[in-house]
């Protein structure tokens, strides 16, 4: 999912059972499962369907000023979608790689930020009739053991913190950087897996996952603040409230978990679809930090995070 700057529209996609068609060469007109779909964030009615396209989507963000959606699929397509009319406007061919993940950079509608599971992430200055002069992107990393897979840049888009895994030695790892220097601030082995990465509103910490575990570090030094654990189920998306306070994580068994940022106690435990045993896959919070949006595969729930929080 991806939630406007203005916290008005809310735009969704699901990966997940589109994988599992693209997989199925008799899938047909199921396809649609596959479409951006943009939603009124406020009442949850469905304002249009994006046409469509022709690979699976993998990650899509909004741009700050509301009127783009980018989104990165396989095959090494990125694609950016005006938001007003559900067209394309723009395609971006990167080789052959799988784009797994996209920004826009903070404060800056015209660079977007990719990484694909070549290894490689980029950045990316939009301009127009791309078409008649391909966009050249500037490479950030470059290592082709990496698969990245996720990434989230700072409020002011000089730096971003990416997690990856090497897929010939089956290692994890979570490395920030300065975007324009292109060069490592740190970066640390992991254990396990790591699905979700985010900036404090403040941009000095950061959180990301590994395996069960949600991890706080400090953004210029890197050193460990918390870890956060619970359940035992693998962390599979993570984010701040607004105000910093509360760190908000989605599992794999369907659980969300608030937790004080500062005691590392839980606040409350939300069941988003235990029962049905699917994951959260994506969690975002309005701007004002009273309504929180969490996705599974099939199904999109609101929550009052004021009410949730105060617990």
């Amino acid at each position: 999912m991806a939630l406007s700057p203005d916290g008005k529209f809310l735009a969704s996609v699901n990966s997940y059972e589109c994988s599992e068609l693209m997989d199925d060469s008799s899938y047909g007109s199921k396809l649609e499962i596959c479409k951006i779909k943009l939603w009124n964030a406020l009442n949850g009615e469905l304002i249009r369907t994006f046409d469509q396209f022709n690979s699976d989507v993998n990650s899509i963000a909004y741009s700050l000023d509301g009127k783009t959606i980018v989104s990165g699929h396989d095959y090494g397509y990125i694609h950016l979608w005006n938001v007003s009319t559900g067209k394309l406007s723009q395609t971006i061919k990167d080789d052959w790689e799988t784009v797994s993940t996209v920004a826009f950079r903070p404060e800056d509608d015209m660079s977007i930020v990719t990484g694909s599971d070549g290894g490689r992430l980029k950045l990316w200055t939009l301009k127009e009739q791309a078409a008649i002069s391909p966009l050249v992107g500037k490479t950030i990393v470059s290592d082709k053991e990496n698969e990245f897979l996720a990434i989230a840049l700072s409020s002011d888009g000089k730096k971003i913190i990416s997690s990856f895994r090497k897929g010939s030695i089956y290692k994890h790892g979570i490395q920030l950087m300065d975007i324009d220097d292109r060069r490592p601030i740190w970066s640390k082995e992991m254990k396990n897996v790591g699905y979700s990465v985010a900036f404090s509103p403040n941009d000095k910490k950061v959180i990301f996952t590994d395996g069960t575990r949600i991890i706080l570090s400090d953004v210029e030094l890197g050193g460990i603040s918390g870890i956060f654990e619970e359940g035992g189920s693998t962390v599979t998306t993570v984010t701040f409230s607004p105000d910093g306070k509360t760190i908000v994580s989605g599992d794999a068994s369907g659980y969300i978990t608030l937790w004080d940022n500062d005691t590392g106690k839980i606040r409350v435990l939300c069941a988003h679809d235990c029962m049905g045993g699917k994951s959260v896959q994506s969690l975002v919070l309005s701007p004002d930090g009273k309504i929180m949006t969490s996705a599974s595969s099939g199904a999109i729930k609101q929550w009052d995070f004021d009410c949730l929080n105060q617990n």
